[in-house]
Formats: structure tokens, sequence, C-alpha cells
């Protein structure tokens, strides 16, 4: 085993040293080392195929050139050789024998490959250093060369980067300036076109003011003429209607849409009768209260006897000759189609009798709750395209604790009801009569206090849509 170590040993060091002897220029070799040489690749192809004692024969053709001027390695290989192949026949002492002149030559060569190896090898580190400081410095050169032409590309880089970033920003900013130039002109027009525009507003507020408080002035002053025409009328009807005096257990419920109506009442004594007398002039406001005053008028100039009371139809004839002949033309132009609804009743308390005429309106007896309406002529007083001869006057029985209701047609005209609803729907005049069958026999006073409150809660917050004129009158023993 030891042996085996060292031959191997031997070889590691002689195929790392003696590589390059065989190397070397083979043609100042000696004729004896080239018959060694040949000798021995005899030998080797022997001992390959096996025939040991044949390669031994060949190999002993080497033993006469044994101490010539042979190359040590030659010797060694024949020695090793020739041991090898003894220990192959297993003739051990020849093979040691072999084995130890192997090791002698073996010896000497390393002894010589050794000193040539270790000059060859300082010479080797020493150029290995020296190529390795000079690839050191290359790699160096390399790098900084390297980096100087990353630096000089990024620099590079970055200034044609900058270079665009700075036209782009030249190139909106420039942009920037010509669309504020742009704008500042259009603002400065704008500013100007504008502060005409206020001068002219200006102006032209001047004169809206003016005319507003020229209108202002000049409604004032109608509503104050308006509000003085219906002190007159109230004044009018007052003295008209002093039906306090006259009838001890009644009440006028009167409600005008627009300052002054167009609705008017009367009572008047004629003789031993008690007349009340309610109309509804075409229109309200300012041409209803116009018509009220010549209605006033003409209803106390005919009411001038009993016998006249007693016929109240014939008063209605008369105040249809008047309106008729009133509002006629006379200057070419068509004539007016205004007029009158009217109800005229006459009280004859002592004999519990009524007269009475109406003319396009209805006159209501509540009697044990249940409703009697007086009917008469549907046609008003004034100009009718179906005109009769003549109103008709009518006489009615009355009894102790009837209650009399005369009323325009303002309150069915009133609209109402649920809010939810656009516009609202008409009271009608049944839902009047139930409502004063319900109430007639309580005090008058508070007959008019519920009819407000009736007539507020179905209006349900709406405007007035008419006048409202209601009188009532009870039917009692005292008169």
């Amino acid at each position: 085993m030891r042996r085996i170590l060292y031959i191997l040993t031997v070889v590691a060091v002689w195929l790392t040293v003696g590589c390059d002897v065989f190397a070397a220029d083979t043609t100042a070799v000696s004729p004896a080392q080239q018959h060694i040489v040949a000798v021995l690749e005899q030998a080797r192809d022997l001992m390959s195929k096996g025939e040991y004692a044949q390669a031994i024969a060949a190999a002993e053709k080497c033993r006469q050139y044994v101490g010539e001027d042979v190359d040590l390695q030659y010797l060694t290989q024949y020695y090793l050789l020739l041991s090898t192949a003894y220990e192959k026949q297993g003739n051990y002492l020849m093979a040691d024998s072999a084995y130890i002149d192997y090791v002698s030559y073996q010896e000497q060569m390393f002894t010589e490959a050794s000193m040539q190896e270790l000059t060859i090898r300082k010479q080797r580190q020493a150029d290995l250093e020296q190529d390795a400081f000079q690839e050191q410095e290359k790699q160096k050169l390399e790098m900084m060369h390297e980096m100087a032409q990353k630096r000089i590309r990024i620099f590079m880089v970055a200034v044609i980067i900058g270079l665009v970033l700075t036209a782009i920003l030249a190139v909106f900013i420039i942009h920037h300036i010509r669309i504020k130039r742009k704008a500042n002109k259009q603002l400065a027009k704008a500013n100007v076109e504008l502060a005409d525009q206020r001068e002219k507003i200006k102006v032209q507020c001047d004169m809206i003011t003016e005319s507003k408080d020229e209108l202002e002035n000049i409604n004032n002053q109608m509503i104050n003429s308006i509000h003085y025409a219906e002190k007159i009328q109230h004044a009018v009807i007052s003295s008209a209607g002093n039906y306090g005096s006259l009838f001890r257990d009644c009440f006028v419920y009167y409600r005008a849409k627009n300052i002054v109506s167009g609705d008017f009442y009367v009572a008047t004594r004629c003789g031993n009768l008690k007349v009340f007398v309610v109309a509804d002039c075409t229109g309200h406001g300012i041409p209803g209260g116009f018509l009220s005053m010549l209605g006033i008028s003409a209803v106390k100039e005919a009411l001038n006897s009993e016998e006249v009371a007693q016929n109240p139809g014939r008063v209605l004839d008369q105040l249809k000759a008047f309106v008729k002949s009133t509002f006629n033309a006379h200057d070419g132009t068509s004539a007016m189609e205004d007029g009158m609804d009217m109800t005229i009743c006459s009280f004859d308390f002592r004999n519990l009798t009524l007269y009475y005429a109406t003319a396009n309106q209805t006159a209501l007896v509540v009697r044990d709750g249940k409703p009697i309406k007086l009917k008469g002529d549907p046609m008003p007083v004034g100009k009718y395209y179906l005109e009769s001869e003549g109103f008709s006057s009518h006489t009615f029985k009355l009894q102790t604790g009837d209650m009399i209701y005369l009323y325009t047609d303002g309150f069915q005209d009133q609209l109402g009801g649920d809010k939810a609803l656009p516009v609202g729907r008409k009271l009608y005049s049944q839902n009047l009569v139930d409502f004063l069958c319900r109430s007639y026999s309580l005090p008058v006073d508070e007959q008019k206090t519920n009819l407000d409150t009736f007539i507020n809660d179905w209006r349900n917050g709406r405007d007035f849509t008419d006048d409202m004129t209601l009188a009532a009158v009870r039917v009692d023993n005292a008169f």
C-alpha cells in the first residue's frame, strides 16, 4: 500500500512537471533515447493486451542503454514498466528489484524536476501577478472609461431631456401668454360692453324707478279712491239697509271680493209692509260698485208705496226699464249687456204673508229644518236674450219660526275643498242650503258667525272668487 501511494505521488509530480519536458523539442533526442521510446511504446502495447512476458522481453532491450545519455524520465518509465509487468506475472522479487531502480531514478528526476519546477513556478507566479496587476489596471481603466462614458451618456440624456422640457415649457408659457393676452383683450372688451350695459341698465332702472314711483303714486291714489268709494258705498248701503230698526230677529252677511262690492241690499218700509231687497250686479270691484250705487238709488225710488210693495214684479219691471234706458248706447256704439240679479221680499207680518219676486235668483224658506225654495223668473234685470213680457209677483204663506234667506250666487261659486286640488271645486248652492237647514234654529248672531266659519273652511286659504251677500229674517209673533 505504501508503495502504491508513493507511486501515485510520483506519477502526480511527473504529470505536473514532466509534461513540459515531453513538450520540449524532440529533434535533439539521441538515437539511444529514441530507441528506448520506441521499445517502451511496444512494451506498453503488449501490456495493454495482457502479454506480460513479451512486454518484459521487449522492455529488456532497453537495458543496454542504461548509463548512456538518456533522459531520466525514460529510465524511470522503463523500470516502472518492468516492475508492473513482473508484478502482473507474480514475480514479486523481480518486481521489487525493478521498483527499487525505478524509485532511485525517480528521486533523481524529482530533485531536478523540483528545482526546475520551483523556478518555473516562481517565474509563472511573477508572470501571473504581473498579468493580474496589468489585468486589474486594465479593468480599472476600462471601468473608469465605461463610467466616464456612462456619465457622458447620462449627462447627454439629461441635457436633451432638459432641452425638451425647456422647449415644452417655453411653448406652454408662450401659448399661455397668448391665451391670457387674448382673454385680457376679450375681458377688456367685455368690461367696456358691461360698462355700457350697466349704464343703460342704470338709465333703465332710473326710468323704471321713476315709472314705479309714478305707478305706486297712481296706484295709491286709486286705492285711496277705491277705499273712499268703499266708505261711500257702505254709508249708502247702511242708510238703505237699516234692517235693525225694521226686523227684530235678522242678520246680513256682506263680504266684498275687492274692496267695493257689486252686491247690495236695501231694507225699507212701505206702509204696513217691510221690504228686504238683495241684488247682485254684473261684475265686481269698481264696475260692480258703480252698478250697485245705481241699483240702490233705483230701488229706493221704485219702492214708494205699499201698493207697489205688494207687487214686487212691477218693481223689477221698472228697474229693468231703468237699466236698459241707462245703459243703452246713444253714441252709435253697441249697448252694454250689464244688469243685475235681484230678489224683493215684502213682509206682512200681521197676516203672515210674503209677497216676493225674483230675477234670476232663488229665495229660501227653512221651516222645521226643511228647505222651501221660492223661485221666480230666470231672467235678470237688464237686457236678456230670452226676455219675457214682465216679472211675476208671488205670494207665500208664512208660519211663526220660519227663516227666510235671500242670497246672491257668490256663495255657490266660491272655490275650495281639498288643498290637493290645484284649483278647487265650487261650493254649489245645495251645500249652502244644507248648512242653512242645519243652522236655522240658532240665534241669528251665531248663525252669522257659523256662516263665516263655514265659508272660510271651505275656501281653505284660497282667494275669494265673487262678492257674497246673504240676508236672513226670522218670522215670530213680535211683529
